[in-house]
């Protein structure tokens, strides 16, 4: 018989729904066994910030790592039109369209904003996007070094683009923050 030793280093937990999250870092905060890491995603980006107000319940709870995954909210924040799988109601993606319209004409890239909006957020302790190709990629890298550049100082951020920040989660109304069921009822 042959065995095989090895040792867990981290564990984490993945999800969407913030409460169930919460719930399973409770039972293990109970039993002394603290997630090591709490993955969110599309809960902090600019449909959604509700992830910022679980920060504080997540590190009391003894988490170590968070994690802000999805700040394109699973393309639903994105030049083109989301999937067909994506979970969001189609009265959201008419919403959304119209404020993608309201982001272009005031001369910004969505995908741009709404990563760096994420990035941008220090309540994380990192932040994971999900790309498609090497464009997005190097893209991605040239708007994380923007975002190093404002946290340093050595540049501001544009007036325009936080108007057109608070213009387009105003657009969206009560859609801010909402959440759409996980798993869907079928």
């Amino acid at each position: 018989m042959k065995f095989i030793i090895f040792s867990l280093t981290y564990i984490s937990l993945v999800g969407y729904p913030l409460n169930v999250l919460l719930k399973i870092a409770e039972i293990q905060y109970q039993y002394n066994q603290p997630l090591d890491i709490v993955q969110s995603y599309s809960h902090y980006c600019l449909q959604n910030t509700l992830l910022s107000t679980y920060v504080p319940k997540f590190k009391n709870l003894g988490v170590k790592y968070l994690m802000n995954t999805s700040p394109l909210c699973m393309a639903l924040l994105i030049e083109t039109a989301p999937p067909a799988w994506h979970p969001a109601p189609t009265k959201l993606r008419s919403i959304i369209s119209k404020c993608i319209s309201y982001v272009k004409e005031n001369g910004f890239n969505i995908s741009k904003l709404a990563i760096q909006f994420s990035l941008e957020w220090d309540g994380a302790d990192g932040t994971v996007i999900g790309l498609l190709n090497r464009k997005q990629v190097e893209e991605a890298i040239l708007w994380f070094n923007e975002v190093l550049a404002r946290k340093s100082g050595e540049k501001n951020i544009d007036k325009m683009e936080l108007i057109t920040v608070r213009g387009f989660q105003k657009m969206i109304g009560d859609w801010l923050n909402w959440s759409w069921e996980s798993p869907p009822t079928i």
